[in-house]
């Protein structure tokens, strides 16, 4: 289940930082590459990688190179919310954010996202063409990340990947058995218009794995 867990401003702020700007190579640092976001406000997101303890370095293609075993997502938030998640072995969403174009040309916003389990149980990420999975932060005990790292105004997510499965009710495989050698991470975050999803921000990031 996932924990909320409080900490200073001043370490989560030389995080983030980090994250937005990127580390100098071989200290572990991670940069988002130049996407869409801007900067993390209200509206926006950030997301970063880690394996075995270490951030992992993007490329200016938003690749990241990582090993066929467990990896996490580190999503940050301004505020309490979610983003919108999808992974592919295709790269089509991926193609539209770095095009500029919003991702519902590729693949429509629904309404909710494919039904997951609180907490990440089964440290998995759904891989489909059909959906998005809904990745949020909504107070203690409403979250489907691992571990939530709370300060004043930022909110840095965790969650484990280790399996991958089509949705919810299929079995969960690890990520040894994921026959393709590259996955398409695009993250999206929404607001409400009427009564659909509209784009606000999206970020992609694709997964090399030796």
């Amino acid at each position: 289940m996932a924990t909320a867990k409080r900490i200073s401003g001043l370490v989560l702020l030389a995080w983030s930082a980090c994250v937005l700007t990127g580390c100098p190579p071989g200290r572990g640092g991670t940069s988002p590459g130049p996407g869409r976001l801007a900067k993390l406000d209200a509206g926006n997101f950030v997301v970063a990688l880690e394996q075995d303890g270490r951030r992992v370095m993007l490329n200016d293609r938003h690749e990241a190179r990582l090993a066929r075993r467990e990896f996490t997502v580190v999503v940050v938030f301004p505020k309490w919310g979610g983003v919108m998640v999808n992974a592919s072995a295709r790269g089509e969403l991926a193609a539209a954010v770095r095009a500029g174009r919003p991702v519902a040309t590729v693949l429509p916003l629904p309404r909710r996202g494919l039904p997951e389990d609180l907490g990440n149980p089964r440290t998995c990420i759904f891989v489909t063409e059909q959906g998005y999975s809904y990745w949020y932060y909504l107070g203690q005990g409403k979250s489907s990340f691992d571990e939530v790292i709370q300060a004043p105004r930022e909110f840095v997510c965790r969650r484990r990947v280790g399996h991958v499965a089509a949705d919810n009710a299929a079995a969960a495989r690890p990520l040894t058995e994921l026959p393709a050698d590259r996955l398409y991470l695009t993250f999206v975050s929404t607001a409400w218009s009427g009564n659909r999803r509209v784009e606000k921000a999206a970020e992609y990031i694709t997964l090399v794995f030796d």
